[in-house]
């Protein structure tokens, strides 16, 4: 991507700053990740919003952000953890990478449970009186 901001977009909230954000770094794209990730977390996880933990990796020097909890369902777990540390810790010299693993990570849980997510989804706008 091609714009890139310095500073804060959420005023001294760490809980809503993007890793590059939060390291004072440029960022664009980066906060658009974040967000995604707040809102499945919300979705997911249904308590509260997004608390992170800073996490040493291997030899203690590189440090990422994963969500301080831990999914419910045990058969997602590991793809949940894969899409979290991707969208977390995204690099923007890595941005179309980033996206296409993203989305490799998901699809086949999305292919496996189609029916039963759009059938969530009808329910969901017939609740809120969506036309679909």
């Amino acid at each position: 991507m091609t714009e890139h901001f310095r500073g804060s977009a959420v005023g001294d909230d760490e809980d809503m700053m993007c890793k590059a954000m939060r390291q004072g770094k440029d960022w664009g794209v980066e906060q658009d990740f974040y967000g995604v990730c707040g809102v499945v977390f919300l979705l997911i996880i249904k308590t509260s919003h997004m608390e992170k933990k800073h996490t040493p990796i291997k030899d203690g020097k590189m440090k990422m952000y994963f969500p301080n909890s831990t999914f419910l369902k045990r058969d997602v777990r590991s793809m949940w953890k894969d899409f979290f540390e991707l969208l977390l810790n995204f690099d923007s010299s890595d941005y179309a990478k980033t996206v296409c693993k993203a989305r490799e990570v998901l699809k086949p849980y999305l292919d496996e449970n189609k029916e039963a997510i759009d059938n969530d989804f009808e329910d969901l706008c017939r609740r809120v009186s969506w036309k679909v």
